[in-house]
């Protein structure tokens, strides 16, 4: 009787197949973990631009935000230059330059200054354009040391405000004037209470 040493075609495409299922399955566990280690990843760094913020704010005598008094970024002490951006205390407060950078959104190469949105910056030149109530100084007088200073909302598939129907919940990740970062899952109709 002979003894036989090889597979035979079947058994192999079985095998084969069987490992393409077992492959299928890990990769569908492990896609919603690898998306929830990057939204770890932002608030680790909005917590340390928390940090650095914190300390700019000490290092330039800003004033603590109240409910009801407007207030400015540069009263608060927050960094802000002509341009419009907050980055010059960048070199001195912050380290590593990667914290200003989202796992899911644009990196260094495809976008200057930060991945992140920035709720503070010097009034643009047309001020004028901007709606009552949408500045930050009157974000800062109706909800205080819970203004956004920086969020997140590059852990969507898209953000589209302007959809008709609007979307119904996306995920934003928000640090506020009193350094909490948090992550939010926020409506179409509650996105500006977030703001």
């Amino acid at each position: 009787m002979r003894t036989r040493n090889a597979f035979t075609l079947a058994e192999l495409l079985v095998v084969i197949a069987i490992i393409i299922v077992l492959a299928g399955i890990i990769w569908a566990v492990l896609g919603p973990a690898r998306e929830r280690a990057r939204q770890m990843i932002c608030l680790s760094h909005l917590h340390q631009i928390g940090i650095a913020l914190s300390m700019y704010r000490q290092d330039y005598d800003g004033i603590s935000a109240s409910k009801g008094i407007r207030l400015t970024s540069c009263q608060l002490g927050l960094p802000v230059d002509g341009a419009g951006f907050p980055f010059p205390f960048i070199s001195q407060y912050i380290k590593n330059q990667e914290i200003l950078y989202c796992p899911d959104g644009p990196g260094p190469q495809q976008r200057a200054g930060s991945s992140y949105g920035w709720g503070f910056a010097d009034p643009p030149a047309d001020e004028g354009m901007i709606p009552i109530g949408e500045r930050f100084e009157d974000k800062v007088a109706s909800r205080g040391e819970n203004v956004v200073l920086v969020s997140d909302v590059n852990h969507n598939s898209s953000w589209d405000r302007s959809q008709d129907p609007p979307w119904d919940m996306k995920r934003v990740i928000v640090l506020r004037l009193n350094n909490q970062v948090s992550d939010e899952l926020v409506s179409s109709q509650t996105m500006d209470g977030v703001w």
